[in-house]
């Protein structure tokens, strides 16, 4: 019974340990302030989709939404335990920046 303890904290220190590599993957609260930077209230769309190239994020368009979504492929490269960020960016009829939410979404650890 102990040993899935310790596997669980072995792999949550290596995880930690591990993210720290990846210095082109940032934190919710980074990914915040370089929005937070570089959008204000009223931009057009073509300032937001400049920042998600500049940025070299990926990136579609809902509709149904209205918002940009946004993701770093830089991501992609880490464990599947790890938090991947989505980046939401929420527009108004004139396709201009709104708001913008930033969520990590986790996948479940299976022992």
């Amino acid at each position: 019974m102990y040993y899935k303890t310790l596997i669980f904290i072995f792999i949550l220190v290596l995880s930690m340990t591990f993210r720290g590599c990846h210095s082109n993957v940032l934190s919710t609260s980074e990914l915040e302030l370089i929005i937070s930077k570089n959008l204000k209230a009223g931009d057009s769309q073509e300032l937001i989709i400049s920042l998600f190239e500049n940025e070299k994020w990926d990136y579609s368009f809902d509709k149904y939404a209205r918002r940009w979504e946004a993701v770093n492929p830089e991501e992609k490269k880490l464990p599947s335990f790890y938090a991947r960020n989505g980046i939401y960016i929420y527009i108004n009829q004139d396709k201009e920046f709104l708001r913008f939410e930033v969520e990590p979404h986790y996948s479940g650890l299976v022992f």
